[in-house]
């Protein structure tokens, strides 16, 4: 895998870890907004993980979706939408770390 593409992708996963941080609890405060922007992002990375022979990371960024998808919905609970947003944060954060840790092993390789 391109090094330039796991800097993209740890780049996209930080923003979009920071982005749920901040996101508002109520879809009046821009949270329905922001779940669809994160969600074609999700998607414009998927798709670049395929097309960069990263098919493990595509099926991660696919399995982001459903938990997106819920997020924005206009109904959802507060505090379901909490539990959604703390589990999504714990998945970007892990795979950050294992993208960190294959480039750092990559590093040490060259």
């Amino acid at each position: 895998v391109p090094a330039v593409f796991v800097r993209g992708m740890q780049t996209y996963l930080l923003d979009a870890r920071r982005e749920l941080t901040t996101m508002p609890t109520e879809p009046a405060g821009g949270r329905t907004r922001l779940i669809g922007q994160l969600l074609a992002q999700n998607r414009i990375f998927e798709l670049a993980a395929e097309r960069n022979d990263a098919p493990d990371l595509a099926r991660v960024l696919r399995a982001f979706e459903p938990i997106l998808v819920q997020l924005a919905a206009d109904d959802i609970a507060p505090e379901d939408a909490e539990s959604l947003r703390r589990q999504l944060s714990f998945e970007l954060n892990v795979m950050l770390t294992k993208l960190s840790s294959g480039t750092s092993k990559d590093a040490t390789t060259i």
